[in-house]
């Protein structure tokens, strides 16, 4: 009997539970954690309740090593270089060949697969590819490392062969061929192994290509095919090396954005933050739901052809440095629709309200793939309508 009467009350207990869980009251964060004398539910909007707001925006440099491209271009006024590296082996036979000098060059065809496109898609374009004479890694790389690297850019070891929108290849010089063989096989001196390319776009270039950056399974990875024999010897064999590292770099600045506005970019980096004044919560405000709005300047903002089209916004922990401090435990996401971005923000405004308010921080949804911009109405946007909005709503007790 006594066990019967703890099953009916544990049941009664969890089904009073699911009954709370499915009211439509928003007690997500709030409600639910209320005395019997509940208020109304109270909102509180930005745009209506004249709540202070301030917004900026401001460049962070970032390693793009985790990029799952690599890109190469100019464009609305942003230039993309690369490094690559291939993954040059060699067997026991071709390195004795190379070591009597018996091993010759045919051709060393490299082919690059654009999977990306932005600017003027019907523009030409060529690039130059120039070598690269000492040790580098893709998380040593960043847009202001450039001068610590040693280039030759006397000549470039590259000159185009086809284009296509699918397809572009490109020929080695054998001789550059020719040595990364003798670098891999410990035989040439200058250098001591195969450091790759430091490819930059050609004057009238328009675009920015992205290519298949390193992956142990992705289809159309850039590729060089060399054909080469024995000296003497009317065989050849042919083998193909895939990319073994890569990373790119983002020079020069997108034209200026509205001074109404504010933005977020990648690859370059810009982000933005966006402070609202909360000081008209009441100090025992139980916050049910918060949603932030962010508005969407369509001339403004410049594409590619792929892209996540998403901000993410995170609570600011700090901003006395230069660069504000994202607290990244505190995160959403806002989804574009129309000409609007969108998403609740709840967690993040509970931080700010019981803890520090320093606003938000935003960015676009992948920082390190393209060089897509996001233009926003700011908070100092003629348009009121237009400007960031959040919406706040809050129960407190009677």
């Amino acid at each position: 009997m006594y066990r019967k009467k703890i099953v009916f009350i544990t049941a009664l207990f969890f089904s009073t539970l699911f009954l709370v869980g499915c009211s439509d009251a928003p007690s997500s964060l709030g409600v639910g954690l209320l005395g019997p004398d509940l208020a109304n539910v109270i909102e509180l909007n930005s745009e209506t309740d004249s709540l202070l707001q301030n917004s900026t925006y401001y460049k962070r440099v970032l390693n793009l090593s985790t990029a799952q491209k690599f890109l190469v271009g100019q464009a609305n006024g942003v230039l993309a270089k690369s490094f690559v590296r291939f993954n040059i082996s060699l067997t026991s036979d071709e390195k004795s060949w190379l070591a009597v000098d018996s091993l010759e060059i045919v051709s060393a065809i490299i082919s690059f697969y654009p999977i990306y496109q932005y600017g003027d898609t019907n523009s030409s374009f060529d690039m130059s590819g120039y070598q690269i004479r000492s040790d580098w890694t893709p998380q040593s790389i960043k847009a202001d490392s450039l001068s610590f690297l040693d280039i030759d850019s006397s000549i470039s070891q590259i000159n185009l062969i086809s284009y296509s929108d699918t397809l572009i290849t490109y020929r080695l010089r054998n001789d550059m061929a020719l040595q990364w063989f003798k670098a891999e096989a410990g035989l040439d001196t200058s250098i001591n192994r195969e450091f790759g390319l430091y490819l930059k776009s050609n004057s009238g270039t328009n675009k920015i290509l992205g290519f298949q950056a390193f992956s142990t399974t992705a289809a159309n990875q850039p590729k060089i095919t060399y054909i080469y024999g024995k000296k003497g010897n009317s065989e050849v064999d042919t083998v193909d090396f895939k990319v073994l590292s890569d990373v790119h770099i983002i020079e020069g600045d997108f034209p200026q954005v509205s001074n109404e506005n504010i933005m977020v970019q990648s690859s370059a980096t810009y982000e933005s933050k966006v402070f609202f004044d909360l000081s008209k919560l009441p100090k025992d405000a139980i916050i049910n739901s918060a949603i932030l709005t962010l508005t969407r300047d369509s001339v403004e903002s410049l594409t590619g052809n792929r892209y996540t089209d998403a901000i993410s916004v995170y609570a600011l922990s700090d901003t006395s440095a230069n660069l504000p401090v994202f607290d990244y435990l505190y995160t959403g996401s806002l989804s574009r629709s129309g000409n609007t971005y969108t998403g609740s923000v709840v967690w993040l405004v509970n931080k700010m309200f019981k803890e520090n308010n320093l606003g938000f921080g935003l960015t676009i949804y992948n920082q390190v793939e393209g060089v897509e911009r996001l233009v926003l109405a700011g908070s100092n946007n003629s348009n009121f309508s237009i400007r960031p909005k959040l919406i706040i709503k809050y129960s407190v007790n009677k």
